[in-house]
């Protein structure tokens, strides 16, 4: 079975692109390079873009699609940057296609998708997730809760921000 590593910016910063084989064939999005603005990170990753042990794909929009539905109904949407659904959608495309796939990063949101989607990740500096977690949003003042945030993030009872909290079961 042919393995990919995807890599989130955090991947970037902290130089696993030195650690991986060169068995292992490596993507990234067209945003993780924008995210990359230290002079050491951007050096490498050009490097390793000009040698082509790194190579840019973006994920079809239909799976973007499906991973912001599951970052939504995991209450994830609220620390989710564009990026973050892009590293994500790049590695359940070819998680379906029967690659073997690990994700590296440090983002807690990232890893709780890539769990629930039962894709593999590596943390770069960090423990990382144990469990899939899943979150509702809490209005602090007048106690209302939802699964869904509003695009305003506001409560639709007080007005006061919803706050992000682990939903237990």
């Amino acid at each position: 079975m042919k393995k990919v590593a995807i890599l989130d910016t955090s991947a970037i910063f902290t130089g696993v692109l030195n650690y991986i084989p060169f068995d292992v064939e490596i993507y990234i999005t067209n945003s993780v390079i924008s995210e990359v603005r230290d002079s050491n990170s951007k050096y490498r990753l050009e490097t390793a873009l000009q040698s082509g042990r790194v190579k840019i794909l973006n994920p079809p929009t239909s799976i973007v699609k499906r991973v912001l539905q599951e970052g939504s109904m995991l209450g994830e949407i609220i620390n989710l940057s564009q990026t973050d659904i892009e590293v994500v959608a790049l590695a359940l495309y070819f998680y379906e296609k029967g690659f073997d796939v690990t994700v590296f990063t440090d983002d807690y949101s990232v890893q709780n998708l890539c769990k629930r989607f039962g894709i593999k990740f590596t943390p770069t500096k960090t423990e990382g997730i144990k469990k899939v977690r899943k979150y509702i949003y809490k209005c602090p003042a007048c106690g209302y809760k939802s699964k869904e945030l509003p695009p305003d993030r506001k409560c639709p009872i007080c007005g006061s921000e919803l706050k992000r909290r682990l939903f237990n079961r």
